[in-house]
Protein backbone atom coordinates (compact mmCIF):
# COMPACT_ATOMS: atom_id res chain seq x y z
CA UNK A 1 0.00 0.00 0.00
CA UNK A 2 1.01 3.59 -0.55
CA UNK A 3 2.11 5.82 2.28
CA UNK A 4 0.18 6.75 5.39
CA UNK A 5 -0.37 10.15 6.94
CA UNK A 6 -1.34 13.31 5.06
CA UNK A 7 -2.12 13.32 1.35
CA UNK A 8 -3.59 15.58 -1.33
CA UNK A 9 -5.86 14.37 -4.11
CA UNK A 10 -7.25 15.66 -7.37
CA UNK A 11 -10.03 14.10 -9.44
CA UNK A 12 -12.32 14.80 -12.39
CA UNK A 13 -15.01 12.91 -14.21
CA UNK A 14 -18.52 12.52 -15.56
CA UNK A 15 -21.54 13.84 -13.64
CA UNK A 16 -25.10 12.90 -14.57
CA UNK A 17 -27.91 14.72 -12.80
CA UNK A 18 -31.27 13.03 -12.40
CA UNK A 19 -34.38 14.98 -13.45
CA UNK A 20 -35.17 17.79 -11.01
CA UNK A 21 -38.74 18.05 -9.80
CA UNK A 22 -40.59 21.36 -9.61
CA UNK A 23 -44.15 21.96 -8.32
CA UNK A 24 -46.43 24.81 -9.41
CA UNK A 25 -48.82 25.85 -6.64
CA UNK A 26 -50.90 28.50 -8.45
CA UNK A 27 -54.02 27.20 -10.25
CA UNK A 28 -53.88 25.00 -12.10
CA UNK A 29 -51.33 23.21 -9.82
CA UNK A 30 -48.92 20.99 -11.68
CA UNK A 31 -45.78 18.96 -11.21
CA UNK A 32 -42.99 19.04 -13.75
CA UNK A 33 -39.38 17.92 -14.18
CA UNK A 34 -36.37 19.63 -15.65
CA UNK A 35 -33.75 17.62 -17.53
CA UNK A 36 -30.10 18.63 -17.58
CA UNK A 37 -27.26 17.62 -19.89
CA UNK A 38 -24.45 15.49 -18.53
CA UNK A 39 -21.67 17.60 -17.07
CA UNK A 40 -18.15 17.57 -15.69
CA UNK A 41 -17.15 17.43 -12.04
CA UNK A 42 -13.81 18.37 -10.51
CA UNK A 43 -12.77 17.83 -6.89
CA UNK A 44 -9.74 18.31 -4.69
CA UNK A 45 -9.11 16.73 -1.30
CA UNK A 46 -6.83 17.00 1.70
CA UNK A 47 -6.80 13.88 3.82
CA UNK A 48 -5.11 11.75 6.44
CA UNK A 49 -4.68 7.98 6.29
CA UNK A 50 -4.45 6.32 9.70
CA UNK A 51 -1.19 4.42 10.26
CA UNK A 52 -2.76 1.36 11.95
CA UNK A 53 -6.27 1.01 10.47
CA UNK A 54 -6.89 1.31 6.69
CA UNK A 55 -9.19 4.32 7.13
CA UNK A 56 -8.88 7.66 5.35
CA UNK A 57 -10.42 10.89 6.67
CA UNK A 58 -10.54 13.77 4.21
CA UNK A 59 -12.01 17.15 3.38
CA UNK A 60 -13.16 17.41 -0.22
CA UNK A 61 -14.16 20.46 -2.23
CA UNK A 62 -15.87 19.95 -5.60
CA UNK A 63 -17.84 21.65 -8.34
CA UNK A 64 -20.03 20.43 -11.19
CA UNK A 65 -22.04 22.30 -13.82
CA UNK A 66 -24.90 21.35 -16.15
CA UNK A 67 -26.97 22.99 -18.86
CA UNK A 68 -30.74 22.64 -18.52
CA UNK A 69 -32.22 21.27 -21.77
CA UNK A 70 -35.90 20.32 -21.30
CA UNK A 71 -38.96 21.14 -19.21
CA UNK A 72 -41.54 18.35 -18.90
CA UNK A 73 -44.98 19.20 -17.51
CA UNK A 74 -48.56 18.07 -18.16
CA UNK A 75 -47.35 15.37 -20.55
CA UNK A 76 -45.67 17.93 -22.82
CA UNK A 77 -41.97 18.69 -23.30
CA UNK A 78 -40.62 22.20 -23.89
CA UNK A 79 -37.11 23.45 -24.61
CA UNK A 80 -35.54 25.04 -21.56
CA UNK A 81 -32.38 26.94 -20.75
CA UNK A 82 -30.34 27.89 -17.72
CA UNK A 83 -27.95 25.97 -15.50
CA UNK A 84 -28.02 23.60 -12.52
CA UNK A 85 -24.62 23.78 -10.79
CA UNK A 86 -23.51 22.35 -7.44
CA UNK A 87 -20.50 23.35 -5.32
CA UNK A 88 -19.75 20.84 -2.55
CA UNK A 89 -17.80 21.00 0.72
CA UNK A 90 -17.77 17.53 2.27
CA UNK A 91 -16.02 15.55 5.00
CA UNK A 92 -15.45 11.94 3.91
CA UNK A 93 -14.60 8.76 5.80
CA UNK A 94 -13.37 5.88 3.62
CA UNK A 95 -12.26 2.33 4.41
CA UNK A 96 -9.62 0.69 2.19
CA UNK A 97 -9.77 -3.08 1.60
CA UNK A 98 -6.34 -4.39 0.46
CA UNK A 99 -6.89 -7.11 -2.15
CA UNK A 100 -3.40 -7.43 -3.64
CA UNK A 101 0.04 -5.83 -3.73
CA UNK A 102 -0.59 -2.12 -4.35
CA UNK A 103 -4.31 -2.69 -5.08
CA UNK A 104 -7.23 -1.58 -2.87
CA UNK A 105 -11.01 -1.57 -3.00
CA UNK A 106 -12.67 1.10 -0.89
CA UNK A 107 -16.07 2.28 0.31
CA UNK A 108 -17.28 5.17 2.41
CA UNK A 109 -19.34 8.31 2.45
CA UNK A 110 -19.36 12.00 3.14
CA UNK A 111 -21.46 14.68 4.82
CA UNK A 112 -21.38 18.43 4.43
CA UNK A 113 -22.91 21.34 2.58
CA UNK A 114 -23.65 22.03 -1.06
CA UNK A 115 -24.35 25.32 -2.80
CA UNK A 116 -26.98 25.01 -5.53
CA UNK A 117 -27.42 27.42 -8.42
CA UNK A 118 -30.58 26.30 -10.23
CA UNK A 119 -32.04 28.83 -12.67
CA UNK A 120 -34.24 27.31 -15.40
CA UNK A 121 -36.25 29.32 -17.91
CA UNK A 122 -38.54 28.65 -20.86
CA UNK A 123 -36.29 28.76 -23.95
CA UNK A 124 -39.17 29.99 -26.19
CA UNK A 125 -40.45 32.84 -24.03
CA UNK A 126 -37.61 33.48 -21.59
CA UNK A 127 -40.05 33.11 -18.67
CA UNK A 128 -38.45 32.14 -15.38
CA UNK A 129 -39.48 28.67 -14.19
CA UNK A 130 -37.69 28.52 -10.80
CA UNK A 131 -34.68 29.93 -8.98
CA UNK A 132 -32.58 28.31 -6.25
CA UNK A 133 -29.45 29.99 -4.90
CA UNK A 134 -28.71 28.47 -1.51
CA UNK A 135 -26.51 26.29 0.70
CA UNK A 136 -28.13 23.06 1.79
CA UNK A 137 -27.27 19.78 3.51
CA UNK A 138 -25.45 17.35 1.22
CA UNK A 139 -24.26 13.75 1.45
CA UNK A 140 -22.59 11.20 -0.83
CA UNK A 141 -21.84 7.47 -0.94
CA UNK A 142 -18.56 6.25 -2.48
CA UNK A 143 -17.22 2.94 -3.81
CA UNK A 144 -14.02 2.60 -5.82
CA UNK A 145 -10.62 1.08 -6.39
CA UNK A 146 -7.05 2.38 -6.32
CA UNK A 147 -3.64 1.26 -7.59
CA UNK A 148 -0.24 2.21 -6.21
CA UNK A 149 2.05 3.92 -8.71
CA UNK A 150 4.89 4.57 -6.25
CA UNK A 151 5.33 4.61 -2.46
CA UNK A 152 3.98 8.20 -2.46
CA UNK A 153 1.31 8.13 -5.21
CA UNK A 154 -1.76 6.16 -6.27
CA UNK A 155 -4.45 6.49 -8.94
CA UNK A 156 -8.14 5.84 -8.29
CA UNK A 157 -11.48 5.35 -10.04
CA UNK A 158 -14.75 5.51 -8.13
CA UNK A 159 -18.53 5.86 -8.33
CA UNK A 160 -20.47 8.35 -6.19
CA UNK A 161 -24.13 8.96 -5.51
CA UNK A 162 -24.65 12.55 -4.37
CA UNK A 163 -27.73 14.23 -2.86
CA UNK A 164 -28.09 17.93 -2.05
CA UNK A 165 -30.97 19.94 -0.63
CA UNK A 166 -32.28 22.34 -3.30
CA UNK A 167 -35.74 22.91 -1.81
CA UNK A 168 -36.76 26.51 -2.35
CA UNK A 169 -39.93 28.34 -3.33
CA UNK A 170 -39.71 30.98 -6.07
CA UNK A 171 -42.45 33.51 -6.83
CA UNK A 172 -42.20 33.62 -10.61
CA UNK A 173 -43.94 36.32 -12.71
CA UNK A 174 -45.72 33.82 -14.97
CA UNK A 175 -46.13 30.54 -13.03
CA UNK A 176 -46.60 31.99 -9.55
CA UNK A 177 -45.06 30.13 -6.58
CA UNK A 178 -42.89 27.26 -7.79
CA UNK A 179 -41.14 24.85 -5.43
CA UNK A 180 -37.92 23.07 -6.47
CA UNK A 181 -36.75 19.83 -4.85
CA UNK A 182 -33.56 17.92 -4.12
CA UNK A 183 -30.85 17.41 -6.73
CA UNK A 184 -29.32 13.94 -7.03
CA UNK A 185 -26.32 12.96 -9.14
CA UNK A 186 -24.47 9.88 -10.36
CA UNK A 187 -20.73 10.46 -10.69
CA UNK A 188 -17.79 8.50 -12.10
CA UNK A 189 -14.49 10.09 -11.13
CA UNK A 190 -10.80 9.29 -11.67
CA UNK A 191 -7.77 10.95 -10.18
CA UNK A 192 -4.53 10.68 -8.23
CA UNK A 193 -3.44 11.01 -4.59
CA UNK A 194 -0.01 12.11 -3.44
CA UNK A 195 1.19 11.16 0.04
CA UNK A 196 3.38 13.69 1.81
CA UNK A 197 5.22 11.12 3.93
CA UNK A 198 5.83 7.91 1.95
CA UNK A 199 6.96 4.85 3.92
CA UNK A 200 10.69 4.58 4.53
CA UNK A 201 12.21 1.48 3.00
CA UNK A 202 15.16 0.23 5.05
CA UNK A 203 18.15 -0.85 3.04
CA UNK A 204 19.14 -4.46 3.56
CA UNK A 205 22.54 -4.88 5.24
CA UNK A 206 25.28 -6.14 2.93
CA UNK A 207 25.71 -9.93 2.96
CA UNK A 208 28.58 -11.27 5.05
CA UNK A 209 31.76 -12.00 3.07
CA UNK A 210 32.19 -15.52 1.80
CA UNK A 211 34.34 -17.72 4.06
CA UNK A 212 37.88 -18.16 2.90
CA UNK A 213 40.20 -20.50 4.83
CA UNK A 214 43.37 -18.82 6.08
CA UNK A 215 46.46 -19.40 3.97
CA UNK A 216 48.78 -22.17 5.13
CA UNK A 217 51.83 -21.07 7.15
CA UNK A 218 55.07 -20.67 5.18
CA UNK A 219 57.11 -23.88 4.80
CA UNK A 220 59.92 -24.24 7.32
CA UNK A 221 62.38 -27.08 6.63
CA UNK A 222 63.05 -29.37 9.57
CA UNK A 223 66.34 -28.77 11.46
CA UNK A 224 69.31 -30.93 10.39
CA UNK A 225 70.05 -34.00 12.53
CA UNK A 226 72.70 -33.48 15.20
CA UNK A 227 76.28 -34.48 14.17
CA UNK A 228 77.55 -37.90 15.39
CA UNK A 229 79.82 -37.89 18.50
CA UNK A 230 83.60 -37.79 17.76
CA UNK A 231 85.49 -41.17 17.97
CA UNK A 232 87.49 -42.00 21.22
CA UNK A 233 91.33 -41.81 20.33
CA UNK A 234 92.97 -42.03 23.86
CA UNK A 235 95.31 -45.28 24.36
CA UNK A 236 95.55 -47.45 27.53
CA UNK A 237 98.99 -48.25 29.52
CA UNK A 238 100.15 -51.86 29.73
CA UNK A 239 101.13 -53.39 33.11
CA UNK A 240 104.17 -55.75 33.82
CA UNK A 241 107.79 -55.61 32.34
CA UNK A 242 111.03 -57.56 31.72
CA UNK A 243 112.49 -59.84 34.36
CA UNK A 244 114.25 -58.60 37.47
CA UNK A 245 116.91 -55.99 37.46
CA UNK A 246 120.53 -57.17 36.93
CA UNK A 247 122.73 -58.08 39.94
Amino acid sequence: MAGTGFYVGLGAGWDGQNDIRVDQFAPPPATGTLTTDDGIIIAGSLGYKLPVFPIRLEFESGYDWHKISEFNTGGATFAAGGHANVASELFNAIYDFPVGPGWNLYAGGGLGMGHVWFAPFDAATGDQIALTDKWGFMWQAIVGTSWELAPDAEVFVDYRYRDVDANETTNTPVFGPVDSHRITENVVMAGVRFYMFPPMVAEAPPPPPAYEPPPPPPYTPPPPPPPPPPPNTSGGATSGGAGGSPQ
